[in-house]
């Protein structure tokens, strides 16, 4: 006989919603629900922060101290 070995962890959660909504919300699979939320969570790729900083600024029309003489 073969037997198929399988690692598995025991992960605990500390709830802040009762555990009939969290539930009600898997559709009666609460493990797969969990484990789809942290695989969505881990493949998010990294944000990419060069192209943010390359981006032109925007021109605002103000500065702060314009807004500030112009209510006095």
């Amino acid at each position: 006989m073969w037997y198929k070995t399988r690692m598995t962890e025991t992960v605990t959660v500390r709830l802040t919603r009762p555990k009939s909504e969290l539930l009600k919300k898997s559709g009666g699979n609460l493990n797969r629900w969990i484990n789809g939320l942290i695989d969505q969570a881990l493949d998010q790729p990294a944000p990419d922060w060069d192209a943010h900083f390359r981006r032109p600024r925007r021109k605002f029309r103000y500065t702060a101290d314009e807004v500030r003489r112009a209510g006095r």
